[in-house]
């Protein structure tokens, strides 16, 4: 149990050292397989009136970031689905709000975004 650190993430490594200078992770304990495998976009641009070094992605699990690609601050995760079943929002630190129920079972759960994911 637990988050699986690094899995659903991407990193920041320092080319010299190899050291990971930091990390975000889209769905800690990832249940659906949203694994992401979409290519981040890299932008410089001006974001809530400052001109940033950004990170955009639109994750499988069906929410769109926007991270400072230099300090790896969550700026902002919005749905870009419908309707996202699984979680209700994802909250300032980054940490996405579980609906109660969504978890896989034996029965099945229908969850949006299916396992297929978003993208």
């Amino acid at each position: 149990m637990g988050d699986n650190l690094y899995s659903d993430s991407v990193l920041a490594i320092e080319p010299q050292t190899g050291k990971i200078k930091w990390h975000f992770q889209y769905t800690p304990h990832d249940l659906h397989d949203w694994d992401s495998v979409q290519t981040p976009v890299l932008v410089n641009a001006e974001f809530q009136r400052r001109a940033r070094k950004l990170l955009l992605q639109a994750n499988r699990n069906g929410f769109f970031y926007v991270l400072d690609r230099e300090t790896g601050q969550l700026l902002l995760a919005q749905p870009f689905v419908k309707k996202i079943t699984w979680a209700s929002e994802i909250a300032p630190d980054g940490r996405p709000k579980l609906v109660a129920g969504q978890e896989p079972s034996e029965l099945g759960t229908k969850t949006c975004p299916s396992v297929v994911g978003a993208t």
